[in-house]
Parts: structure tokens; sequence; C-alpha cells
């Protein structure tokens, strides 16, 4: 509830407010400083200020299920292409059992599973 309170009064408020990096136990936020005449500028990179905000989980997300769309893709593709190639042969071997009973030779063959011999009919 107190979250919700929080977010409420962020978004309700005139004022816009810095986010502070919070730190947690064991983790150090370095600080770099350039001194520039008497003034000294602290400043961040900006991978240290995202990797310590948590700010590129994003985008890892997304890469995750970019990779799971990819090998779901590709074990999809395998199985369909895996049907296709025992269907084609289950048909060969069905066009070679009636060529067998028929006992048929040469060009004879070649109207069993031929698309002339459909047309034909």
């Amino acid at each position: 509830m107190n979250n919700f309170l929080r977010i409420i009064k962020r978004f309700s408020s005139s004022k816009p407010q810095q986010s502070v990096p919070k730190l947690k136990f064991g983790e150090a936020f370095r600080t770099h400083e350039t001194k520039t005449g008497d003034v000294v500028h602290k400043w961040n990179y900006r991978s240290e200020y995202l990797r310590h905000k948590k700010l590129n989980n994003g985008h890892y997300f997304v890469w995750i299920s970019f990779a799971l769309l990819s090998v779901f893709g590709g074990i999809f593709f395998i199985i369909t292409k895996t049907s296709v190639v025992e269907n084609r042969k289950e048909e060969l071997l069905m066009r070679e059992s009636v060529r067998k009973e028929l006992k048929l030779a040469n060009e004879d063959r070649k109207k069993i599973g031929s698309l002339n011999s459909v047309q034909s009919e």
C-alpha cells in the first residue's frame, strides 16, 4: 500500500523528482571525479548507471524472448520437414507396392503417381 501511495504522490506532484541511486549492502556505486579549475564534476559511465539501476533488464528479456522464439521456430521447422519427408517416403512405398501388384514395367510404371495420369482420367 505504501508503494501505491508513493506512486500516486509522484505522479500528482508538480516538481520533477530525481532518482537517487540507492546502494545495496556490499555493492559499491563508483563515482568518477573530474576536476576543472576549482570545480569538481562527479559523473558515471552510462553502463555503470544502467547496471546499478537494472534499467537494461527490459532489453535482456527482449533478447531472451527472441532467442526462445528462434528456438521454437527451428524446432517446428524440423518437425514439419521431417513429417513431409516421411509422408513422401510412405507415398513412394505405396506406389511401388501398387506397381509390383500390377506388374508394371517401363512406361507403364510412370502412369502410377504422375500428374499426367490424374489429368487424363
